[in-house]
Parts: structure tokens; sequence; C-alpha cells
């Protein structure tokens, strides 16, 4: 009878054993399962800054090239009044540190430069 109490004994904590790792592994797993959701919801929210800034930046960019296409004095073939333009554009910009306007051949017709914007070792 001592041995039948034992066997007893024995397999009640094999079974509550049992049942306790097979808890933790499923609660390990949904854990796992929520911190996933919560990493791509992260990465979803991240991305979507990164996407609202580079249409902030191809906005920006377009309505530089907009100017610069828009201003006569720099469809014009003095290059004095077209740097003068092109470094007013640059002072309303402070994205922007050089401008330039390239004929077709990529020779440069004007050039902007705002030397206050430029580092010390540059």
């Amino acid at each position: 009878m001592l041995s039948s109490l034992r066997l007893r004994v024995l397999l009640l904590l094999t079974v509550l054993i049992s049942v306790m790792a097979v808890y933790a592994i499923v609660r390990s797993h949904e854990q796992r399962r929520v911190e996933l959701d919560r990493l791509r919801s992260d990465i979803r929210v991240h991305a979507s800054h990164a996407i609202e800034r580079q249409e902030d930046t191809i906005a920006n960019a377009r309505l530089v090239l907009q100017a610069i296409a828009d201003a006569p004095e720099i469809q014009l073939d003095s290059s004095t009044q077209c740097d003068a333009e092109l470094t007013k554009l640059l002072r309303v910009r402070p994205r922007y540190l050089q401008l330039a306007v390239l004929d077709p051949s990529g020779a440069t017709d004007c050039i902007a430069v705002l030397p206050d914007r430029l580092g010390r070792n540059v």
C-alpha cells in the first residue's frame, strides 16, 4: 500500500510539473506574440514618420526647382544676376548649402554658396 501511495504522489507530481511546463510554454509564446505585435506597430510608426519626412523633402525640392525655373534672372545669360538670384533663394532655404544651374552639357551656368553655412572643416 505504501508503494501505491508513493506511485500516486509521484504520478500527481509528474502531472503537475507537466501542466506547469505547458503553461510556461504557452505563456512564453503569448508574450512573444504580444511583443512581435508591438514591434510591428513601432516599425509602422517609424516607417510612417520616415515617409512623411521624405515627402516633405521632395516637396521642398520641388518648390526650390520651381522657384529656380520661374525666376527670370536665372533664365538670362547674365551669370551675375543668376548668382544673385540663387543667393536670395539660398537665404530663404536653410536646408541648402549650395545651389547651381547647369546647362544641358553639365557645365555650370551660375552658382551660389553661403560660406556662413559651411562647416569650418570644409
